[in-house]
């Protein structure tokens, strides 16, 4: 799903790199999708409102760094201050947004 998008959009996505400013205990992001999850199971997350729960969850420390390729799908969470630095590119996708805990 996601090549296909990008190549019709004429793009490849964009990498990022994600820095931890601040974090409460407990701050968690979630980044990338879970072993196992393909269209069907994304698909189905999105419409029964259980997305979250296909991706994995990484604890989140002040002044951690997160690398994150293109191609892989985060979430923010609450509890943190991230300072996002990305390359390029005329193509972004929002699945959803949630509210914060």
């Amino acid at each position: 799903m996601r090549l296909v998008h990008e190549k019709s959009a004429g793009g490849r996505g964009k990498t990022e790199m994600w820095h931890a400013v601040s974090a409460l205990a407990g701050a968690q992001l979630q980044l990338g999708l879970k072993p196992g999850v393909d269209q069907e199971k994304f698909r189905a997350g999105l419409a029964s409102h259980t997305l979250e729960d296909l991706f994995e969850v990484q604890p989140v420390r002040t002044g951690d760094t997160f690398f994150v390729p293109c191609g892989h799908a985060p979430l923010h969470r609450s509890k943190h201050v991230i300072c996002e630095v990305q390359e390029y590119s005329d193509l972004n996708v929002t699945a959803f947004t949630i509210s914060a805990r």
